[in-house]
């Protein structure tokens, strides 16, 4: 008794089936290798690494400071409402800016974003005392405290990232 068209037809699709899984599977291999191989896009920077960025004065950290304020005061109190983060900004303290490159003599920045993204680079620690132990949420080491990532282009500073 031989195979009816039908279950050839089957046969076909399944075989067919097969072939477009395993594609789709490579595909789908090949393009999340890809994206995580992509240097613009590391863990810290909020959309990339930052491009154009100028040698800095030696007069940096009153400007890296006030653009670290302004991030704080609209971004990142945005950010905090859009997604819930549930973050207590009240009493916030800002450090003074320091040099990435003196930070993070080997760090992802420079691995990840380059030289002169991470010898352009200014850091500014936050501090929001507000979310220190004890509070309604339990301790929380992590949220506590933000560095911020900074630089400045031909258009202002930008802050472009946090670690």
């Amino acid at each position: 008794m031989g195979i009816s068209r039908k279950q050839s037809w089957d046969r076909r699709v399944l075989r067919l089936g097969r072939v477009c899984l395993a594609g789709g599977v490579v595909a789908t291999i090949t393009c999340a290798a890809a994206l995580a191989a992509t240097p613009q896009n590391p863990v810290g920077p909020f959309s990339g690494c930052p491009g154009g960025l100028q040698p800095l004065s030696t007069t940096y950290k009153a400007a890296a400071r006030h653009e670290a304020i302004v991030f704080l005061a609209t971004t990142y109190a945005k950010w905090n409402t859009q997604r819930r983060w549930g973050m207590r900004l009240a009493g916030t303290q800002v450090g003074e800016p320091f040099l990435v490159l003196q930070w993070l003599p080997s760090g992802w920045i420079k691995t990840e974003c380059g030289n002169d993204v991470w010898r352009r680079s200014v850091a500014v620690r936050i501090r929001f005392p507000a979310m220190e132990y004890p509070n309604p949420k339990g301790p929380c080491n992590a949220c506590a405290q933000l560095t911020l990532l900074l630089g400045k282009t031909h258009q202002g500073w930008v802050t472009w990232g946090n670690y």
